[in-house]
């Protein structure tokens, strides 16, 4: 292992004796035939990919989170950095919304008219 080497030059010093059969992963050994690899409904995250890849998949049945667009509407609404004015409100509402969409898995899409 590179761990337990040391690189001088041209030299390498080994300090631990390799073992027949360390560090060889043997065909099945992690995932046996049968097995679920991923189960339905997880969602899947980087070093998911890798396992799948591993087993020789390059494409996998997928649910995206659905979209939800949020809609403001009034007119004594303004935008958070706008200047309050006598008979108008931020627009809070939105952004609490946002959050709540994000929290729950989907993806918040604000709309502007």
């Amino acid at each position: 292992m590179k761990e337990d080497v040391i690189r001088e030059g041209k030299d390498v010093l080994i300090f631990r004796e390799c073992k027949q059969g360390e560090n060889v992963r043997y065909k099945g050994e992690d995932i046996k035939k049968g097995d679920i690899v991923i189960k339905k409904g997880k969602k899947i995250f980087p070093g998911d990919i890798g396992v799948i890849a591993s087993i020789g998949r390059n494409e996998v049945l997928v649910h995206f989170p659905p979209t939800v667009g949020i809609l403001a509407t009034g007119s004594e609404l303004v935008e958070i950095n706008e200047k309050l004015e006598i008979g108008k409100v931020r627009d809070s509402n939105s952004y609490s919304l946002s959050a709540q969409i994000r929290e729950a898995s989907a993806f918040a899409k604000d709309t502007v008219l």
